[in-house]
């Protein structure tokens, strides 16, 4: 989570018809932090991690993830 800011309002992002909005909090900076899912009043999408040696361009079919509620 390098040079990522703590969050201070949602993050909001869409397509003009779905939007969706999280927040995230960093514990150290440049070394961990918390992304936040939907058991938060604050976030309306689940979280999921996926490994740094997967290209997210790649993903074909997200929708197959194992996602969270919880924060991660």
């Amino acid at each position: 989570m390098s040079d990522i800011t703590e969050s201070r309002a949602d993050w909001i992002w869409g397509d003009s018809v779905n939007w969706l909005c999280q927040q995230w909090s960093i514990k150290n900076n440049d070394v961990a932090g918390w992304f936040y899912g939907t058991g938060f009043s604050w976030s309306n999408a689940d979280v999921f991690v996926m490994k740094a040696t997967t290209d997210p361009f790649s993903v074909v079919a997200a929708e197959n993830f194992d996602y969270t509620s919880d924060s991660i």
